[in-house]
């Protein structure tokens, strides 16, 4: 989960969103925010949902994302393939 604990962490830090801003505007404490951020808690789907829209993540950029050697470009589809594995166990269930 790195690699969503870094998106998380640069998207936020892209947009100038203090953890203590973040973790209001998601409702959740902002030492959950930290711990995303340190790998040691994984977001919920609807905390997913959540960054989003807050983030504005563009769905079809993070599924089918260009070919390039832009790190957060390459860290969107590593989330991509982190959700859609998370959307797969919870159908399963």
């Amino acid at each position: 989960m790195k690699e969503l604990a870094q998106f998380i962490k640069i998207s936020r830090i892209k947009l100038g969103i203090p953890q203590i801003k973040f973790a209001k505007q998601m409702g959740v404490h902002p030492s959950l925010v930290s711990k995303w951020e340190l790998e040691q808690r994984t977001p919920t789907i609807y905390e997913l949902q959540k960054m989003y829209e807050l983030f504005q993540w563009n769905f079809s950029a993070i599924l089918f994302p260009k070919k390039t050697d832009d790190p957060l470009s390459l860290l969107e589809a590593r989330v991509a393939a982190l959700e859609q594995q998370l959307t797969s166990a919870g159908k399963e269930n």
